[in-house]
C-alpha cells in the first residue's frame, strides 16, 4: 500500500483504508486558503501550511447551502442527503483522494469530479460519488468542494473595481483543484499529465466551461459531461454578461442592506444563498472571454477526448405541468414555435390528454437536458479531431415508495431520472439500502469499466465490453445503458435537430433558456 505520510502543498498528511480495503483514502485535504474574511469573493489563494502530520480521515465542510426538503427528489443528490457530520462552512475548499496505487511511481489516470446542484447545493463528500468502486479498477478519484450561491458566483460593481472582474469564483475553485492535482497527485501514484474532468448537470456545465476557459488549458486531458452544458440553449445554457451579473449582485446586496465591500464581507455566509437559477457563469473577461459556444464554433476549445450523454427520463421530476392536455400542448407548440409548430407536433403528436401527459416529459427531456449533450458532442466532432463518445442511460434505480416524493410521478415511474446515472458511474449502489438487482450491478460494472478505460486512454473500449463507437452527427450513435448494453442511433435525433434549429435562431453569444 502507498507509503505514508504523503507530502502535499501545505505539509504532511495521512489517510485511511477504503471500505473495500483496495485503496487509500485521504479526506479533507485543503487545496486553497479558507475563502473567508477579506478572501471572500477573491480567486483561490495558496494553502496555509500546517505543522506536523495532518490526519486526513474525515471530509471537510461543504459550502454553505440551503437544506432541501425531505420530499424533493433533488435531495437525493444534495448535501442534505450527504455527510451531515461534515457540517457547512464558508471555509469549504477541501478535496478528497481515493488511490489504489501501491507505489508513488505508478502514474495512474486521475478523475476529478464536479458535482451538480445548480451551483446552489452539493458537495464532494456526497456518498454517490465516493471513489472506492472506480479506484478499484485502476484510476485515482478526486472529489472537491467549490463555492456555491453568492459566495461562488456573485458579481458586483465594487468587486469588479477591486479585482478587475467578479463572479465565477466556483469555476476558479475548479481550476485551483486542477492545479493542485498537477502539483501533488504524483505523490499519490497519479499521472498529472493524464487528468479527466467529469461532471453532472451544473458540474457538466462547468466541464463544458473548462474546455473553453484559457486558464484551465493544459490542466486536463479528457472530459466527461452528463446531462449538462454551457451552450446557447437548453437547461444550463445561461451565461450572463458582466453587466447582467453585476446587476444581480447589486440587487442582492441592496436587499441585504450592504453598501460597501466591508459591509458585504461582514454579511453572515448563511445569507448568501440567493434564489434558484440565480447563479450563472459570467462572461467576465477573465475566466471566460466570450460565450462557451462561440469558443467551440471557432475551434478554440480544448481538443481533448470527450464523453457526454443524458438519461431516458431526465425530466421525470421536472415536467412542464401546463402542457399535459392535448389542448394546452398544441397551444404551447403554437405560442413557442410559431410557424414551426406543425413540425414540432409531427415529432410530438399529442392527440389525446394521455399522449400529452407522456410527451410533456419527453419535450422537457429533449429541450432542456438532451439537446445540450448532443450539441456538445456535435460541435466538438465538427471542430476538432479528438474522439467523442455519447451515451443514453435507461436503467431505473430502485427508489423505494417509502420516500414519498412530492414530485408527481410520471406514467411508468420516475425511471432513469436526472442524476440517477451517478450510482452506476461510481458503483456506489452498495451505500444505499435499496433493492439493487443483478442487472443494476451488471450495468454499473460495465459503466465503471468504460469510465476507467476512457480516463486511461481517451477511449472507453476494452476487452469483454460491447463496442462503443465514436459519435458522428449523421447517425448520432450512442452507447445505451440498460438491461442489454449496446450501441444504437439516438431515437430522438430528429428532436435534437429540431431544437438545434430553434436555438440557432436566437441571438449569438450570451444565451438564456
Amino acid at each position: 500500500m502507498l507509503a505514508e505520510p504523503v507530502h502535499v502543498e501545505g505539509g504532511l498528511i495521512t489517510g485511511t483504508n477504503s471500505t473495500d480495503g483496495k485503496s487509500r483514502v485521504f479526506k479533507g485535504i485543503p487545496f486553497a486558503a479558507p475563502p473567508v474574511g477579506n478572501l471572500r469573493w477573491k480567486a483561490p489563494q495558496p494553502v496555509v501550511p500546517w505543522s506536523g502530520v495532518k490526519a486526513c480521515d474525515h471530509y471537510g465542510p461543504a459550502c454553505m447551502q440551503p437544506k432541501l426538503a425531505d420530499d424533493q427528489i433533488m435531495r437525493l443528490l444534495s448535501f442534505s442527503e450527504g455527510r451531515a457530520e461534515c457540517g457547512q462552512s464558508e471555509d469549504c475548499l477541501y478535496l478528497n483522494v481515493w488511490t489504489p496505487a501501491k507505489e508513488a511511481s505508478e502514474k495512474l489516470p486521475v478523475i476529478l469530479w464536479f458535482y451538480g446542484g445548480a451551483h446552489r447545493v452539493g458537495a464532494g463528500s456526497h456518498p454517490i460519488s465516493e471513489g472506492d468502486g472506480v479506484a478499484a479498477k485502476g484510476a485515482i478519484v478526486v472529489t472537491f468542494n467549490y463555492r456555491l450561491g453568492a459566495l461562488g458566483f456573485m458579481a458586483h460593481p465594487l468587486l469588479t473595481a477591486e479585482s478587475g472582474a467578479s463572479g465565477n469564483y466556483g469555476i476558479m475553485d475548479g481550476i485551483a483543484a486542477l492545479k493542485w492535482i498537477k502539483n501533488n497527485i504524483a505523490s499519490f501514484g497519479g499521472d498529472p499529465n493524464n487528468v479527466t474532468i467529469f461532471g453532472q448537470s451544473a458540474g457538466a456545465a462547468d466541464v463544458n466551461t473548462m474546455m473553453a476557459a484559457p486558464a484551465a488549458r493544459g490542466l486536463f486531458h479528457r472530459a466527461i459531461g452528463s446531462a449538462g452544458q454551457r451552450l446557447n440553449g437548453g437547461n444550463g445554457g445561461v451565461q450572463w454578461t458582466r453587466a447582467q451579473g453585476e446587476a444581480q449582485g447589486a440587487k442582492l446586496m441592496e436587499d441585504l442592506g450592504a453598501k460597501t465591500l466591508d459591509e458585504m464581507r461582514a454579511i453572515p455566509p448563511e445569507k448568501m444563498y440567493g434564489g434558484r437559477g440565480l447563479w450563472q457563469v459570467i462572461v467576465d473577461g477573465n475566466v471566460l472571454r466570450e460565450a462557451v459556444q462561440a469558443t467551440f464554433a471557432k475551434s478554440q476549445q480544448a481538443k481533448v477526448p470527450l464523453m457526454t450523454g443524458f438519461n431516458a427520463q431526465e425530466a421525470s421530476p421536472y415536467a412542464i405541468a401546463d402542457i399535459q392536455t392535448a389542448e394546452s400542448f398544441v397551444a404551447f407548440a403554437q405560442n413557442t414555435f410559431g410557424d414551426k409548430a406543425p413540425e414540432f407536433l409531427k415529432l410530438y403528436p399529442a392527440r389525446s390528454d394521455a399522449e400529452a401527459l407522456d410527451l410533456s416529459y419527453k419535450v422537457a427531456r429533449d429541450r432542456h437536458f438532451g439537446w445540450g449533450p448532443w450539441k456538445w458532442a456535435k460541435l466538438h466532432t465538427e471542430t476538432s479531431s479528438a474522439p467523442t463518445f455519447m451515451w443514453f442511460f435507461n436503467q431505473q434505480p430502485p427508489i423505494p415508495a417509502s420516500l414519498k416524493l412530492k414530485e408527481a410521478m410520471p406514467p411508468g415511474g420516475y425511471g432513469a431520472f436526472h442524476g440517477s446515472e451517478l450510482w452506476y458511474w461510481f458503483g456506489t449502489q452498495g451505500g444505499k439500502n435499496w433493492a439493487w438487482t443483478d442487472t443494476d450491478r451488471k450495468v454499473s460494472d460495465a459503466m465503471t469499466s468504460y469510465l476507467v478505460n476512457f480516463a486511461r486512454a481517451g477511449d472507453p473500449n476494452g476487452d469483454a465490453l460491447p463496442r462503443w463507437p465514436r459519435f458522428e452527427p449523421k447517425d448520432s450513435r450512442a452507447m445505451v445503458f440498460t438491461q442489454t448494453i449496446d450501441n444504437a442511433p439516438l431515437a430522438n435525433k430528429q428532436m435534437m435537430e429540431f431544437f438545434d434549429a430553434y436555438y440557432q435562431n436566437r441571438p449569438a453569444g450570451v444565451a438564456s433558456h
